[in-house]
């Protein structure tokens, strides 16, 4: 049996988390009361584990027994109380119109200017829009982020360029041209020395 479980980074299936997001140290699975308040404000709403854990703050959900590790038993929790994914803050109301890994779009309702808040991995490469026009994106705690909105409706969309694709694309165009230049060069000098030959 598989499972997948969606994080504050995005659906893990893989346990692999990058360094900035891992809890200082002494936070362990053996000191979890610790560690559950950074799991909760990081929207985390459920914890998987090798060993079982006993918490007031998590409820067993479901075991699994994948084959590729055997003997092993992997153990899902639920972990009560956790921060929403997306909050508006101070009130109002959210719809999500699109969810995907390198673009969000929600429909906001603040009922006074407030403050989107995502609780996903925060990390160079994010823009925003509200209402279609540029947004400024601010980082919480250096790891969440949150757009500004007005009173009313809204339409916040935030979009993922990994830093430094644009500079990538103008060195391979640049490449590509240099290649070019190179071949038609070679075609030419052959076409030259066949005529001499």
């Amino acid at each position: 049996m598989g499972f997948g479980v969606r994080s504050a980074l995005t659906e893990d299936t893989t346990s692999l988390v990058p360094v900035s997001r891992v809890p200082p140290a002494g936070l362990t699975c053996r000191r979890f009361e610790a560690m559950a308040p950074l799991l909760r404000e990081a929207g985390v709403t459920h914890v998987t584990s090798l060993d079982p854990l006993a918490s007031p703050d998590l409820t067993l959900v479901a075991t699994a027994r994948p084959a590729a590790i055997a003997p092993a038993v992997v153990h899902l929790y639920a972990l009560a109380g956790a921060q929403p994914r997306l909050a508006l803050e101070p009130a109002g109301t959210l719809r999500v119109v699109r969810d995907d890994t390198d673009r969000l779009e929600v429909e906001t309702a603040a009922s006074a200017p407030g403050r989107l808040v995502v609780r996903d991995g925060d990390g160079g490469g994010w823009s925003a829009t509200v209402n279609g026009r540029a947004a400024a994106i601010e980082s919480l705690l250096g790891r969440h982020r949150a757009v500004a909105v007005p009173a009313g409706p809204a339409l916040v969309e935030m979009r993922y360029h990994a830093p430094g694709w644009r500079p990538g694309l103008a060195v391979m165009g640049a490449t590509l041209v240099l290649l070019a230049w190179l071949a038609r060069r070679r075609d030419a000098r052959l076409a030259q020395e066949a005529e001499r030959g």
